[in-house]
């Protein structure tokens, strides 16, 4: 999988609270009781700081874009369900709601081949499964799901890694 990064600096992660001095000030505003310097736990302006931190940076993954969601009920059985995704994708996702029962999945491309995934049977719930991932960006014209809801009501969502 080719992760998409980007870059936060550390300083913008950072939130200063500066001291004020007030003019004619006593140099006791601002202790504490027992006579320490209150607020500020940081006494470096964050100007100083920005420079040497600015030259670390943390990588941040895009989450993966909702396509769209469908809603099952246990009463309505086994029940198929299209997405159109029209796009490159890196990966696929199902994001659940509620408990579901999975059969199997359809994956069409854009040159008309279809993958088909066996879910076996699987039973998920609340969270996001990756459904397939893909070494370059693979162009994907829509995804069909064989599920059922295995709780009264559940959702599941398809997600999408550009």
């Amino acid at each position: 999988m080719r992760a998409s990064f980007r870059s936060l600096s550390l300083a913008a992660l950072l939130v200063f609270a500066p001291a004020v001095a007030h003019a004619g000030a006593s140099p006791n505003v601002g202790a504490s009781a027992t006579g320490g310097p209150r607020g500020s736990v940081l006494a470096i302006p964050g100007v100083a700081l920005g420079g040497l931190l600015a030259r670390f940076s943390l990588p941040f993954t895009a989450e993966p874009v909702l396509v769209d969601s469908r809603r099952l009920a246990r009463e309505d059985g086994w029940t198929t369900c299209g997405y159109a995704v029209n796009a490159p994708a890196m990966a696929l996702h199902l994001e659940l709601t509620g408990r579901v029962q999975f059969d199997r999945a359809e994956i069409v491309f854009e040159d008309g081949t279809m993958a088909s995934v066996d879910l076996r049977g699987a039973i998920r719930s609340n969270g996001m499964f990756e459904l397939a991932k893909y070494e370059n960006a693979t162009p994907v014209m829509g995804v069909r799901v064989r599920a059922r809801a295995a709780s009264a009501r559940a959702q599941i969502a398809l997600r999408v890694e550009h």
